[in-house]
């Protein structure tokens, strides 16, 4: 299920930035934040099954490659070619930035997630920490961000 979900939005937005050819701004960010807040989450239910011992191994693995395979997503897009000349760095910024101020919902919403396919009935008593999120910042600017836009 997961797998077709993020092989959907792969061919989604590939479709429309092959079409387009040159995007602009605001739909460059719209793309960037699709594949982000899709990373955010299943790294999350990462961290989730990790700390609280409720999933396999190969379940955690499958996440983390997820997040690998969408921040590689984004990345793609990043280089898209654009329509308006404007700072690429500065547009993934403000979308982290937006990305960031809902982080409390991505946390409950990969909780949810973890609670209904692993049929909880209470919340996991290890819960997803700034630590954590301050990882997936750190993985995903590390794949954003090359030699073109680091000062």
């Amino acid at each position: 299920m997961i797998k077709t979900t993020v092989h959907s939005l792969r061919c989604a937005i590939s479709e429309v930035l092959l079409t387009e050819k040159a995007i602009k701004r605001e739909k460059w960010k719209e793309h960037i934040t699709k594949y982000l807040t899709c990373a955010i989450r299943e790294f999350y239910k990462a961290r989730l099954g990790e700390k609280n011992k409720i999933s396999v191994q190969q379940d955690i693995d499958h996440w983390d490659k997820e997040v690998h395979d969408l921040l590689d997503g984004a990345l793609n897009t990043y280089s898209q070619t654009t329509k308006s000349k404007f700072d690429r760095a500065a547009a993934y910024h403000e979308t982290c930035e937006e990305i960031r101020s809902i982080d409390a919902a991505k946390r409950r919403n990969a909780t949810r997630i973890i609670m209904r396919d692993y049929k909880l009935t209470i919340v996991p008593k290890l819960i997803i920490t700034d630590e954590d999120t301050t990882a997936f910042w750190h993985l995903a600017d590390a794949t954003m961000l090359d030699e073109e836009i680091t000062p």
